[in-house]
């Protein structure tokens, strides 16, 4: 007999675990693959800002600090509802390439996806039956547009 064998019984609790996830439906597919679409978003999204951070300075690198703290935020909430629903974790894989882009570009790039994330957020908080996951939901679509609306600012800084 092992020493983990003393503490529980590994047969027990894998059975006790699957009659959770199944009787709870906390695994449903579309909230778990919504789940990862968003995780692979935020965690990119954490990395590109922390690197820009580290080029700029000022204002943007103000900006680009506090978004990836944001993303960074997100990345690590959404990571642990997914556990919770698929008793996995998830592994984001190799951290994005190094942007070569131009701070411009790369601002114009940042302002649709930010917009585009804040909608889906809004989307997704509307078709998970999940409360708590709506709520997380409707708060990062405001986070994004919040983000979206101060690289706009951003732009017009850089176009004056």
């Amino acid at each position: 007999m092992d020493n983990d064998s003393i503490f529980y019984d590994k047969n027990k609790f894998d059975s006790i675990w699957k009659r959770v996830m199944d009787s709870s439906g906390s695994g449903s597919d579309s909230d778990v693959e919504t789940l990862r679409g968003f995780l692979k978003d935020e965690y990119h999204d954490w990395q590109l800002y922390r690197i820009m951070a580290g080029r700029t300075k000022g204002e943007a690198r103000e900006f680009f600090r506090q978004a990836a703290n944001d993303e960074h935020s997100h990345f690590h909430s959404l990571r642990t509802r997914y556990y919770i629903l698929t008793g996995k974790t998830y592994d984001p894989g190799n951290p994005p390439a190094a942007p070569t882009a131009s701070l411009s570009s790369i601002l114009r790039e940042r302002y649709e996806e930010e917009s585009a994330g804040a909608a889906a957020y809004l989307k997704a908080a509307e078709t998970t039956k999940k409360p708590d996951i709506a709520k997380m939901y409707r708060s990062y679509s405001a986070d994004e547009t919040h983000h979206a609306r101060q690289i706009l600012k951003l732009i017009n800084k850089l176009m004056d």
